[in-house]
């Protein structure tokens, strides 16, 4: 296994979407709950792999854009942090966590999850 390696920054796109902004070119799809368990199925084995090729790393920032990153419910949402922290990721105290969100998608149990999270990843390490 090879030790951490510092890299500046990690975007994770979430894929999915409400609608589709006239503005947009980015990817997105309309948010279903089995396509997103499917992404993050994926999403896992690709951070698996990843982790058994060059081992850890510790970004300075994870940034999750899309799409829109606040539709996930909040046990996925939840779910996407948690592959994206230590058991995942080697995320340091000082890594900046970073998400795109729209109001109508974001509400106070994702906010708290979200904090809670940050609490918990940083005391772990």
């Amino acid at each position: 296994m090879h030790a951490a390696r510092k890299i500046d920054g990690l975007y994770v796109h979430v894929p999915f979407c409400d609608g589709k902004c006239h503005y947009c070119a980015f990817y997105s799809v309309p948010y279903t709950r089995d396509l997103a368990m499917a992404w993050l199925a994926a999403i896992k084995q690709e951070l698996d792999q990843e982790q058994e090729r060059f081992g850890l790393i510790t970004p300075s920032s994870i940034f999750m854009g899309g799409g829109t990153p606040s539709i996930l419910p909040t046990d996925q949402l939840e779910s996407l942090l948690s592959l994206l922290s230590p058991n995942g990721l080697a995320a340091g105290d000082q890594t900046e966590w970073t998400s795109e969100a729209n109001p109508g998608s974001l509400t106070a149990d994702k906010l708290a999850m979200m904090k809670a999270h940050g609490k918990a990843t940083k005391s772990k390490i």
